[in-house]
């Protein structure tokens, strides 16, 4: 949702409870009321004017200017925007307070709540309230979720009662003319170290820097370096410079042939000189933008997997950033929606702790190796895995294996035939009865594997084989057979231990 499509829509609860539109009486456009505050910017207006609005809780014209800057320049709107998503993208949920005996009580704080979430927007709120981090502070109307523009909104002084603020008036006034916000009704996410002053700053200097390039740009192209070889008499000489400076301005001009050997040139320099310091300038800018935001320099260029100390610091540090803000935001849901959700249901009294809660968390993203992996793992003791889940982590397609054998863990019958079959010549279309034969003696056997019975099936193996396969070096088969199935004797053995244990 863009932050204009927010100007035209009706908050269903005013401060005084009545239903007020910020349309035509309103916020028809910011910049009819608060004009165009980033004309006139400059440090000393940030470091100034701003600054002490507010601290005055004078907040409509900083907040207005910060908005058009982060429109304006897409190396701040940028960060901007990755903040949002990094938070945005963390999933919800509805979690419970375990305390022995009050079970019942909490699986219905928690289906309130839910059913109270999933009728609104969660994810364009709580991108909303992680924009707290640039402006200050976020507002909600707690009823719908629906975001409150940040000049709607005013203060008296720096930690004063919250005013809400639909004319857009840029003073409050000594006399109160703001009707205070009541707090029941909006949810309110204030944050301390935000990024306001900072980025309206870091905007004046990347636009003077940009504006500097431009220009150097342009010069550079029309300058020429003049050679003058030879000798020229006074006047000519006068004459030879007028003619280059014109040329050199991009004026039109005539230059006269030096004497002897050697002719005048006229050498054009490269596409400008002190490009580097402009590109460096806007790079050391955007780092500082970085940093104000997400607590390190440039982590979209610092990877964990880059191989430097310093990538994983900086994914490390705006993790954490990241982490708190979604942290903070939890908290203001729990204490300024939850709570009165669960109070207006009859669930808990004022003051009375609720036994479930709001809260993000990062998506859980499993990885296929290790998903097959641990599935490799459980059948080797003795557990099976539901499909359906794994089919869910992994996102493949699964299909039983035709040929298993439930008696012989590890045994892994087409890699045992197949070494049997390679040491005795068999051919492949031979295999089949082969595994045949030692699915029908995996299906039979006990669930203790011992030497005996590794022993008198070796001898029924061998006592069979040559209905399968007639002629061939019978003793080469069964060695290859044995050292096989003495694998799985040991492997048999092993489980039979673990499901005493566990016994």
């Amino acid at each position: 949702m863009g932050l204009f499509s927010l100007f035209n829509r009706k908050i269903p609860t005013a401060p005084q409870g009545e239903q007020v539109s910020l349309s035509a009486t309103a916020t028809v456009d910011p910049s009819d009321k608060l004009g165009d505050p980033l004309a006139t910017l400059s440090p000393q207006t940030i470091r100034g004017d701003f600054r002490r609005r507010i601290n005055r809780g004078e907040l409509a014209l900083p907040t207005w200017a910060l908005h058009e800057a982060l429109r304006l320049l897409p190396l701040l709107g940028n960060h901007a925007r990755s903040w949002c998503a990094a938070i945005g993208g963390l999933d919800w949920t509805i979690k419970t307070v375990d305390i022995e005996g009050r079970e019942d009580e909490a699986k219905r704080h928690a289906k309130t709540l839910r059913e109270a979430y999933e009728r609104l927007n969660v994810p364009r709120a709580v991108k909303h309230l992680a924009r707290g981090n640039l402006y200050g502070y976020s507002v909600l109307v707690r009823e719908t979720l629906e975001p409150l523009n940040w000049w709607n909104v005013a203060r008296d002084g720096l930690f004063g009662e919250w005013k809400y603020n639909p004319d857009l008036r840029i003073t409050d006034g000594k006399n109160g003319r703001l009707e205070p916000m009541d707090t029941r009704k909006f949810i309110i996410r204030e944050v301390e170290d935000d990024c306001l002053l900072a980025y309206l700053h870091i905007y004046i200097r990347a636009t003077s820097a940009e504006e500097y390039w431009d220009d150097n740009l342009e010069k550079e192209s029309k300058r020429q370096v003049v050679i003058i070889p030879g000798t020229l008499d006074a006047k000519a000489a006068q004459a030879f410079k007028a003619a280059a400076f014109d040329i050199m301005m991009g004026r039109s001009g005539t230059l006269a042939g030096g004497t002897g050997e050697k002719q005048t040139q006229v050498i054009f320099p490269p596409e400008s000189r002190g490009l580097p310091y402009y590109e460096n300038r806007l790079k050391r800018l955007d780092d500082e933008a970085c940093k104000a935001l997400f607590g390190a320099s440039l982590i979209a260029n610092s990877a964990p997997d880059s191989g430097t100390l310093a990538g994983n610091a900086h994914t490390d540090t705006a993790t954490k950033r990241i982490t708190d803000a979604a942290a903070e935001i939890s908290s203001v849901f729990q204490e300024q929606f939850d709570r009165v959700v669960l109070e207006e249901a009859g669930l808990i009294k004022p003051g009375e702790p609720a036994l479930a809660y709001f809260a993000l968390a990062p998506k859980e993203q499993a990885d296929p190796d290790k998903e097959i992996e641990w599935t490799g793992k459980l059948s080797q003791s003795g557990w099976q895995r539901d499909e359906e889940e794994l089919r869910e982590r992994t996102g493949m397609k699964l299909t039983p294996t035709p040929h298993q054998t439930g008696a012989f863990p590890g045994l892994g019958n087409s890699r045992l035939v197949n070494r049997a079959a390679e040491s005795v010549g068999v051919p492949d279309s031979w295999l089949g009865p082969v595994r045949k034969l030692l699915d029908d003696i995996a299906a039979a056997a006990p669930e203790e594997i011992t030497p005996e019975y590794i022993e008198l099936t070796l001898a029924e193996v061998k006592a069979r084989l040559p209905e399968v396969f007639g002629e061939m070096d019978l003793d080469a088969f069964a060695d290859v057979l044995e050292a096989g199935m003495g694998a799985a004797a040991v492997e048999g053995v092993r489980d039979a231990i673990r499901k005493r244990a566990k016994a």
